[in-house]
């Protein structure tokens, strides 16, 4: 078996239509987070999860010009695709990337993996902004993260997930079922939650591009010096300030009771 970080894109975003192949810096959104889980010393492969939908033929021409392995299936069943890219590929953990997070920060997603293997845990995720605010729980920003699940626990989901909300976010009935699944949480040591480092409005495109452009295009840019140059930009900064708080699935995090959370901290390096 193997660890396999599973992007999954499509082209059909509702708020920024084909948003994961808009240029940043002058590459695709795409391009970034790829190259930043190629990065991931513990993954062996990556693999791009789009649909079977004709409008995702872009993703799949890019995927194929750019030597970049992908896989399609179905748009909403979510956790149909990667069951069926973890078998294809003999993955077992599953690292589960969004092709909308070029920010993605490397070392947090290690230390997520080597938290998989050294807890036992089914699923392991960094715990961020809509979470964060829900647990009351200090948080990475949005966008930063990836999770880690075993290939067992997503063949269980597989079996068990009966609404279309849990079908679509492939860990949110781990997440809604403490008492299925042994979950732990990395959390960072400053609370960081306010910030917001995804892309779903033309806002979040426009920071991105200017935090990448301003900073380049080393996949291993981290979280620390990310927020140092926000910091130094503080009117980047403010781009996208009116949709902190407004992520869609708060409502899973605030239903989720549950046992008491097994969580460790993550030092971003902050000085």
């Amino acid at each position: 078996m193997r660890t396999v970080a599973i992007i999954q894109a499509r082209m059909g975003s509702t708020r920024l239509p084909g948003k994961v192949l808009l240029p940043l810096a002058g590459k695709p959104m795409l391009w970034h987070v790829v190259e930043r889980a190629r990065a991931v010393t513990q993954v062996d492969e990556v693999v791009v999860a789009t649909t079977v939908d004709s409008t995702d033929d872009a993703i799949r021409d890019y995927c194929s010009t750019s030597g970049i392995q992908v896989m399609s299936g179905s748009e909403m069943d979510v956790v149909d695709r990667f069951l069926i890219a973890a078998r294809d590929y003999d993955a077992d953990p599953v690292v589960r990337v969004t092709a909308d997070c070029p920010l993605m920060d490397v070392r947090v997603v290690e230390r997520v993996i080597e938290t998989f293997h050294a807890t036992g845990a089914d699923h392991v995720g960094a715990v961020s902004g809509s979470g964060a605010r829900a647990w009351g729980l200090a948080g990475f920003p949005e966008g930063i993260g990836a999770t880690c699940v075993s290939r067992q626990a997503l063949e269980q989901v597989w079996l068990d997930a009966d609404n279309t909300e849990d079908r679509e976010h492939v860990t949110t009935y781990i997440i809604r079922h403490p008492e299925l699944f042994q979950s732990h949480y990395i959390v960072p040591d400053v609370d960081l939650s306010e910030l917001r480092l995804t892309v779903d409005e033309p806002e979040d495109l426009k920071l991105m591009d200017a935090i990448l452009s301003g900073m380049g295009c080393d996949p291993r840019t981290n979280l620390a010096s990310v927020v140092g140059f926000l910091d130094a930009n503080p009117e980047i900064a403010q781009g996208n300030r009116e949709f902190v708080g407004r992520e869609r699935y708060r409502h899973i995090w605030e239903e989720t009771g549950g046992p008491e959370r097994s969580v460790s901290v993550f030092e971003v390096g902050l000085t």
